[in-house]
């Protein structure tokens, strides 16, 4: 898979590197350099044709919005995957504590949610929801 990011990175790099020489060509165009620009526009084209099929190998990567809008607040996208992992750490850390907490309440949390009414088992169905309350339902 890292193959194919390197494959369209190193495209990517030629591309860039194409268009500012294309920049340079283009600012201090003399009717003499028809021929150079002719040929870097050439390369243009095929440097796009060739991310174009890179494109067709990564048409399985999926990237979140979130990443877009870092990029254009000037930010690292790294740091999108970083704070993803914090925020996740966080929120184990908080449905732990809300399980240590019904632990000492209630003592073992099987125990408490397992038990008996009228002659049949009664199962507590747990879940927690977006906004971090646990829901606790009886289900026959």
């Amino acid at each position: 898979m890292a193959e194919k990011f390197d494959h369209l990175e190193e495209h990517l790099e030629k591309f860039v590197e194409n268009i500012r020489q294309l920049g340079i060509i283009v600012s201090d165009f003399q009717p003499s350099s028809q021929a150079g620009l002719n040929q870097k526009l050439n390369f243009i084209v095929t440097g796009l044709q060739d991310i174009d099929k890179c494109r067709q190998q990564l048409h399985d990567i999926t990237v979140p919005l979130e990443v877009f809008e870092y990029i254009d607040q000037g930010r690292n996208p790294q740091l999108y995957t970083k704070e993803c992992l914090e925020r996740a750490l966080a929120k184990n850390e908080q449905v732990k504590g809300k399980i240590d907490t019904m632990k000492e309440a209630h003592g073992d949390p099987l125990n408490w949610f397992h038990s008996s009414q009228r002659g049949r088992h009664l199962l507590w169905r747990v879940t927690l929801c977006s906004c971090g309350t646990l829901v606790i339902k009886g289900v026959a």
